[in-house]
């Protein structure tokens, strides 16, 4: 049985593969996103497709007539095309909660790097001017304690938060589908309220450009937004130009909307801006659940056995 993993493996995780593929007899083949050759090569002999990142299409799909899963390593699937998965009879499935300890340990990085300016202090430090720095630079950051944080969404990843931002010292409010929980609010009356404003909900039709340029002009003055979710929710023009003007003071962005990124967008430049490469959810630990649960979908496919986590189109 053929399992393809789409996605860029360091020799750890290689030898993972190595060792899981012996021990229930499968072959592993990791095919790098940057490879569309040697996916084109597997694709027709592909039983199992772990996937990462890259969008699995309709045509991907005609061009893998033995495949029976698409395993999704993370939560959402909105780079994969479900309905035509499930029209062709092969299965998708997802490990809801497997990187919500890593995502929301990330989400918290990247609000302390903006409050507290991390990249400024680190490049002016490391250049030698750290202790010549003006004034008025000290005085633009900000403490997470005493502060009122709107978590957008609030499964596994933003409860977790959620926790941990209250031990700090803030107020946690929070806007999900359901508005039976402490702490609810309206989505508008959350933003127009938080300090900091951070993003833990799916790209849907419903979800998309969630933060458009209205909404974002409902923010409350000086306030930062962290999205850890999908780049779609956010319409990066609006967001540079409310950085540009001060009336939100900056922003920790780990995913965009067209990704790999060019960083040709001028928010990627932005003083007040950091940035990372959709790499909130990466840590060994969670590559090691998301193998366990992997393989054991895999095994489940391939022994008639029920799977975990099924999407439907």
């Amino acid at each position: 049985m053929l399992v393809v993993y789409h996605g860029e493996a360091g020799p750890r995780q290689v030898q993972r593969f190595a060792e899981v593929a012996d021990r229930h007899g499968l072959r592993i083949e990791v095919c790098s996103p940057t490879q569309p050759e040697r996916l084109a090569e597997l694709l027709p002999e592909m039983d199992a497709w772990w996937h990462v990142l890259t969008p699995i299409t309709a045509e991907h799909l005609d061009a893998a007539p033995r495949l029976r899963i698409v395993h999704k390593w993370g939560v959402g699937v909105n780079t994969i095309d479900v309905a035509a998965a499930t029209e062709r009879g092969v299965a998708v499935t997802n490990m809801p909660g497997s990187n919500a300890a890593a995502v929301s340990e990330a989400t918290l990085l990247l609000m302390l790097s903006v409050l507290r300016q991390l990249p400024t202090f680190h490049t002016e430090t490391v250049s030698g001017r750290g202790w010549s720095i003006p004034p008025n630079v000290g005085e633009r950051n900000r403490e997470l304690a005493g502060s009122t944080v709107g978590l957008v969404g609030y499964g596994d990843i933003a409860q977790r938060l959620g926790s941990v931002l209250t031990a700090l010292g803030a107020t946690v409010v929070h806007h999900a589908r359901r508005a039976d929980r402490p702490g609810w609010l309206p989505l508008d009356d959350l933003l127009a309220m938080s300090d900091v404003v951070s993003l833990h909900v799916p790209l849907t039709p419903e979800t998309e450009l969630l933060l458009d340029a209205d909404r974002i002009a409902r923010m409350r003055p000086g306030a930062v937004l962290v999205n850890t979710a999908r780049g779609g929710l956010v319409d990066l023009d609006a967001l540079h130009a409310a950085l540009d003007a001060g009336t939100l003071s900056g922003a920790g962005l780990d995913v965009f909307p067209d990704e790999p990124w060019d960083a040709r967008h001028p928010i990627s430049e932005h003083p007040r801006v950091v940035v990372t490469p959709h790499v909130a959810w990466l840590t060994w630990e969670t590559l090691e659940r998301s193998l366990d649960l992997a393989v054991a979908n895999v095994l489940a496919i391939r022994d008639g056995q029920p799977l975990a986590h099924v999407v439907t189109g």
